[in-house]
């Protein structure tokens, strides 16, 4: 084995706002008329080895 490479990576893990319980932080005008689009975590990772 010449090479071995572990990667690890993170996109919107954790989201803080002091906006008020009643309100969601995830939308635009409310949520009415279905223009809620949730924040999405994303974790990636792997391993790459060369021999």
């Amino acid at each position: 084995m010449q090479n071995l490479r572990v990667y690890l990576s993170g996109e919107n893990l954790w989201t803080g706002t002091k906006t008020a319980t009643m309100f969601d932080p995830e939308t635009i005008d409310g949520g009415s008329g279905g223009s809620v689009y949730p924040l999405q975590k994303v974790i990636a990772g792997g391993i790459s080895v060369t021999f």
